[in-house]
């Protein structure tokens, strides 16, 4: 790897960093306790469809951690040939995961501020992250010698 791949290695890092502070800064907002004591989530079945957008969005931090320590090994150690696309496979099992906990709250929230807005950005952060580690996966995959 050069210098330029080590750079865009750093930027996805990077980028994965400030998604995985959006999203665990959302994710430990005050509002989800607040919603989970409002009686409507407690007397019917949508009640556990807030946990479950919850448990999803763990999820979603706990595959951006996996892409950020990929994408931190590729600027100091050559991955082999296919291994290169752990780090854009992490980032993007965190992005499906982080939308499928956005839809699935938001269609049940639409008050008292639930944070959605930190969550587009940490899954626009997300995606950024995608491509700029696919294109350096793809990159280094067809220069591999």
């Amino acid at each position: 790897m050069n210098r330029c791949d080590c750079l865009t290695a750093l930027c996805g890092s990077i980028l994965g960093i400030l998604a995985f502070s959006f999203a665990c800064t959302a994710l430990s907002s005050r509002n989800w306790e607040i919603e989970t004591h409002v009686d409507y989530f407690r007397s019917s079945s949508k009640y556990n469809q807030l946990h479950l957008s919850r448990i999803m969005s763990i999820f979603s931090l706990i595959f951006t951690f996996i892409g950020i320590l990929a994408s931190s090994y590729m600027i100091i150690k050559h991955f082999s040939k296919y291994w290169n696309l752990v780090a854009p496979g992490a980032y993007l099992l965190a992005s499906f995961t982080l939308l499928l906990a956005m839809c699935e709250a938001s269609r049940l929230i639409h008050h008292n501020g639930w944070p959605s807005h930190i969550y587009g950005t940490a899954f626009c952060l997300l995606l950024l992250a995608t491509q700029v580690m696919v294109a350096l996966s793809g990159k280094l995959i067809f220069s591999y010698k």
